[in-house]
């Protein structure tokens, strides 16, 4: 499925439940109805997802879901072709 499939089962785990939790949140703040596009998501959406994170749980937690999210939206975007870039990445 992904291109990072040689990692290890727990940072995959890792990756798909950061995207995961990004679409819940998404959805359950109104940003969009259906979170299973990835190129709905925007960038005020990861924005608002990252300070829901901080203030919700740990910094080290906040930054591991900030650098799980860059690697799928990278995928997405390089590998999928699914979206232009990634909707963190300055345009």
């Amino acid at each position: 499925m992904f291109a990072f499939d040689w990692r290890p089962e727990t940072t995959r785990y890792n990756y798909l439940l950061a995207v995961v939790q990004l679409g819940k949140f998404v959805v359950a703040s109104g940003g969009v109805d259906d979170a299973e596009d990835p190129a709905a998501v925007s960038r005020a959406d990861v924005d608002s997802f990252q300070a829901w994170m901080i203030e919700t749980r740990s910094a080290s937690t906040a930054l591991d879901k900030h650098k799980c999210l860059q690697q799928f939206f990278q995928w997405m975007a390089e590998d999928e072709q699914a979206v232009e870039c990634s909707p963190g990445q300055r345009r």
